[in-house]
Formats: structure tokens, C-alpha cells, sequence
């Protein structure tokens, strides 16, 4: 996605660093405590438009521009759930982690959709 670094803030009594793998694990952990969200992918699994780039085999799903955390995250839903009405969940979910957790301000999250997981009952 781009720049993947953290963040790091000096208020007058030292240096506050947050790892980068720290913002991708909350990310990723964020997302999947949505009801819907089976999990994250790494990548796009289309492979049309690939955005994540691993590091350290930890997926990074953030980019960061000054103090602003912008997230694109791949996602397999449940078959049963409204799909919009996930993406909205989990949009709304990263947006409270980035700015209550994180105490940085939330750039453009997007979230794809990119595999939906069909439980054997409804075949």
C-alpha cells in the first residue's frame, strides 16, 4: 500500500513508538472480532488489484502519512451475513481502534470483500 511504517511522537518526555506490526496486528484483530468476518486475507485472493505486501510473513494492511492511518484490508465473509452491512461494521470497528486505541487520526478505510465462506448446511 505504500509508506508501511509506525509511528513514532515526541510530547516533551521522551519518544512514543508504535510498530508497525503492532497497527497491522490490531488491524487484523479488529476485523476479525466482527461477527461475519471468517478472517483477513494476506492479499487480494483475485489477484487483480494486490495491495498488501507482506513482511516478516505479517501481512501489512496500513499506511501511514504523518498521524493519519489509512487501511485497506482484504476480507472472507460468512455467506450469511449482508455484505454492506459487514464492510460498514468493520469500517466503523477500524475507525474506534485507529482513534481510541491507537490515538491517530483515521485516513480512507477500505474494505474487500474477497471470498465468501459457504457452510456446508446450505449446500
Amino acid at each position: 500500500m505504500g509508506k508501511k511504517k509506525g509511528t513514532a511522537e515526541d510530547l516533551g518526555m521522551g519518544c512514543i513508538t508504535i510498530a508497525p506490526e503492532v497497527i497491522s496486528h490490531l488491524m487484523v484483530r479488529t476485523a476479525e472480532d466482527v461477527p461475519g468476518v471468517v478472517k483477513v486475507l494476506k492479499e487480494s485472493s483475485s489477484k487483480a488489484v494486490i495491495k498488501v505486501i507482506p513482511q516478516k510473513d505479517a501481512p501489512e494492511h496500513f499506511q501511514m502519512q504523518g498521524e493519519e492511518v489509512s487501511v485497506d484490508l482484504h476480507l472472507a465473509a460468512r455467506g450469511d451475513v449482508n455484505l454492506r452491512d459487514l464492510g460498514t461494521q468493520v469500517q466503523a470497528s477500524l475507525l474506534r481502534a485507529i482513534e481510541e486505541v491507537l490515538g491517530l487520526k483515521a485516513g480512507p478505510i477500505n474494505v474487500y470483500i474477497d471470498e465468501i465462506a459457504i457452510s456446508p448446511e446450505a449446500k
